[in-house]
C-alpha cells in the first residue's frame, strides 16, 4: 500500500496565492491519482491557525509508516525533519525546496 503524508502550505480550496502553494496543489492533485492513502497537512497561514502544529504532530505520530514529503522553506522544513527523527519516524522523508 502506497501511503504519503504530504506537509507544506497548500491554501486547500482556494486559488493559490503564491507559487509554492500554486505548485503544492499540483503536487496535491497528483498525489491523490498516484497513491492509495494521501494525508495532508496544510500549513498555510499556520501562524493564524495554530491548531496546525497540533494537527501536524498527532499525524507524525501516528503516521509513522507513511512516506514524508516536506514542500516547505528550508527553516521550516528543517525543523519538521528534526521533529519527525525525534518522533522515531521509519519510513522515506522527501523534501522539495521552495520559494
Amino acid at each position: 500500500m502506497n501511503s504519503i503524508l504530504f506537509i507544506g502550505p497548500i491554501n486547500k480550496g482556494n486559488i493559490p496565492y503564491t507559487g509554492d502553494s500554486a505548485k503544492n496543489q499540483f503536487f496535491e492533485k497528483r498525489f491523490r491519482e498516484v497513491f492509495d492513502k494521501v494525508s495532508i497537512v496544510d500549513t498555510w497561514a499556520w501562524a493564524k491557525r495554530p491548531w496546525i502544529l497540533v494537527e501536524l504532530l498527532i499525524k507524525l505520530l501516528f503516521y509513522r509508516k507513511y512516506t514524508i514529503v516536506v514542500s516547505a522553506n528550508p527553516g521550516s522544513a528543517d525543523r519538521i525533519i528534526k521533529i519527525a527523527k525525534i518522533l522515531g519516524h521509519t519510513s522515506h522523508i522527501f523534501y522539495w525546496v521552495i520559494g
